[in-house]
């Protein structure tokens, strides 16, 4: 039972003992739960089988079907905003754009 799972991860707190940052790339999907009567005297009636059948009789049937609410997912990708080559790159850009400093001319010094 998919509750009670929830309910021991949630008493475990599994989630928060791995302090692991988040991944890099993910799928998700949203679930959606149902759930129906099953109909076995149709089914038997597809296949042709009757129910009161001593090797039917007593058998317990249960029918488990997974379905992709859309046909699309969404993905994310996790990268840095800027490294730490073109952090360094920048400042030095700026420094020479505001103020006539380089590297360049400090090795000159």
């Amino acid at each position: 039972n998919i509750q009670q799972i929830r309910q021991a991860m949630d008493e475990l707190n599994l989630e928060g003992t791995c302090n692991c940052l988040p991944s890099c790339t993910s799928i998700q999907y949203d679930a959606e739960t149902s759930q129906a009567t099953f109909d076995y005297k149709a089914l038997f009636g597809a296949y042709r089988e009757n129910e009161t059948d001593p090797d039917v009789f007593g058998v317990r049937l249960s029918r488990v079907s997974i379905y992709f609410k859309e046909s699309q997912f969404i993905t994310s990708r996790r990268s840095e905003l800027i490294g730490y080559a073109d952090f360094l790159s920048q400042c030095g850009g700026l420094l020479g754009l505001f103020s006539g400093f380089s590297i360049q001319s400090l090795i000159e010094i």
